[in-house]
């Protein structure tokens, strides 16, 4: 493309006079329709389907064409139509297309594996347990005093000592005494519980075992042995439990002699063995005749409750803790079962029934004391451990 001066340039030659008047304007215009030639050459290869012409070549194109131009317009310009001395100025270089970068494949996505529901544990109404699923209970034949529960009468007939009519139905009424105590307290800390005692009225919760052996409060481990075996071959427990509708059932062991009363509950760690929990109830301390509130002391036992008034390391009870519930629960039924005056009541219960034996028995989540004392978590509550494998 040539820029010269504004005036007009008048040429002769010898041969022939002719004159050859280019004009600036007219070279402007002559440009023009070049170019647009050159645009409609590149909109027509991009038409016919050739491919899009890079903008390069038809800049290259473009000037060729006007190179022929001016050379017919001046014939003393060189063949490539650039004057002399004048750099050649080339189509601009065409710009590599960015290379597209591929899409990298979607990982498709695992598919989560539906997790396998776990089977609800087998739910039974109360009663209807199999015999060898309810032995399997860590807490014992006699469970948690919450609900229905059942304590069955076994009255001990030894080469001492015997009973009769009227001493049965005598200590009929103090056990009869003893659980009305227990569900009044239960029911001051919102839980009910029903206990069926009365072997008066139920003749199939009172049975007689006899032996030859010499029944003392030094031979509980010999009379529990022979009572498990007795319980298993003579009592008809499905009966009882699909009876009452319950799988809490305890046993009263009733010995007509002097001694102190004792409790052997089930452990966690016993697995099925002594499975049935029982309470040896003599019928007097040897100065007086047992009350209602050592029977109720006893039945407690065998829910879960501990003895208060001395330590013990399963229970977490401490030396400590004895000296603290004697200050602050000194009529606790777990810690005596006599009166002010140091008497037992036949019919009654004076004691009272702390938050201490609540919370054994499950029926307080937490008490104050667990901060200041390591009061045991048992699991499940109203269990016993013995001291073997002492939950954290």
């Amino acid at each position: 493309m040539l820029l010269r001066n504004e005036k007009s340039v008048k040429e002769t030659t010898d041969s022939k006079k002719t004159h050859h008047v280019v004009s600036r304007s007219g070279r402007t215009q002559k440009q023009k329709w070049i170019r647009r030639i050159g645009l409609l050459l590149a909109l027509a290869t991009a038409v016919s389907g050739v491919g899009a012409v890079p903008a390069a070549v038809a800049g290259n194109r473009i000037c060729a064409v006007q190179a022929a131009a001016q050379k017919a317009a001046d014939p003393s310009l060189p063949d490539d139509g650039i004057p002399s001395g004048q750099q050649e100025v080339s189509g601009q270089p065409e710009v590599p297309r960015q290379q597209e970068v591929p899409r990298q494949q979607e990982v498709p996505r695992q598919q989560e594996v539906p997790r396998q529901q776990e089977e609800p544990e087998e739910t039974w109404k109360p009663g209807t347990m199999p015999e060898e699923v309810w032995k399997e209970s860590p807490l014992g034949s006699a469970g948690v005093l919450e609900g229905t529960s059942v304590l069955i009468s076994i009255f001990i007939r030894d080469k001492e000592t015997k009973w009769t009519k009227k001493e049965k139905k005598e200590t009929n009424r103090r056990v009869k005494a003893a659980a009305g105590y227990l569900c009044r307290q239960a029911k001051r800390y919102g839980k009910k519980a029903k206990l069926i005692v009365d072997t008066q009225k139920n003749k199939k919760i009172s049975y007689t075992f006899e032996t030859e052996m010499k029944v003392t409060d030094r031979t509980h481990l010999k009379l529990n042995r022979k009572i498990q075996k007795f319980i298993n071959e003579s009592i008809n427990l499905d009966d009882v439990r699909k009876r009452y509708k319950t799988d809490s059932i305890g046993f009263l062991l009733h010995i007509n002699k002097a001694g102190v009363s004792y409790t052997l509950p089930h452990c966690v760690e016993e697995k099925d063995k002594d499975f049935f929990e029982c309470s040896s109830l003599f019928s007097s301390d040897g100065y007086q005749e047992t009350g209602a509130a050592t029977y109720a002391h006893e039945i407690l036992h065998l829910f879960g409750a501990p003895d208060l008034y001395e330590k013990s390391l399963p229970d977490g009870i401490t030396a400590s803790f004895v000296r603290y519930v004697r200050k602050k629960y000194p009529n606790e039924i777990m810690y005596t079962t006599y009166t002010k005056r140091g008497k037992q009541l036949k019919y009654g219960v004076k004691n009272k029934l702390s938050r201490v034996t609540a919370y054994f028995l499950g029926w307080k989540e937490k008490i104050p004391e667990q901060k200041r004392y390591p009061l045991a978590d048992n699991d499940p509550r109203g269990s016993f451990h013995d001291g073997t494998s002492i939950p954290d």
